[in-house]
């Protein structure tokens, strides 16, 4: 089985590059949402194996703010990897997240690959 994998990115460009790299990589691309919001709703319903999360996404809502509340509509947790290009002294409220995953913009396939395959075995 592959994982389902939803996508929560603001900027179409890099979603879609997301897209194309996963699919390559045969992951399922389940959905994708620019902002906290719509993910929350999409996300509910799809219930997807692993999150990719921008750090800032449209809406009031960041996709650090994003995945704290996702997380609590579910009893198992779902893994995130977050992706920005901002350095994580930013964010310092990351650590209420347990077993969160980081990776820092521009990446290649090799460190994107690898954080979604540590992320998903953090799930077994």
């Amino acid at each position: 089985m592959h994982a389902r994998i939803f996508i929560v990115e603001d900027e179409l460009i890099v979603a879609e590059d997301l897209r194309s790299r996963l699919k390559s990589n045969n992951f399922e691309v389940i959905g994708i949402a620019d902002s906290g919001t719509k993910a929350i709703e999409q996300i509910k319903t799809l219930k997807p194996d692993l999150l990719l999360m921008d750090v800032r996404v449209k809406g009031e809502l960041n996709g650090i703010e994003t995945a704290i509340i996702i997380q609590s509509y579910f009893d198992n947790p779902i893994p995130v990897v977050f992706l920005t290009g901002f350095s994580q002294s930013h964010f310092p409220y990351l650590k209420v997240l347990n077993d969160y995953i980081y990776i820092n913009k521009p990446y290649d396939d090799h460190s994107l690959l690898t954080a979604i395959k540590r992320a998903l075995k953090q799930d077994q």
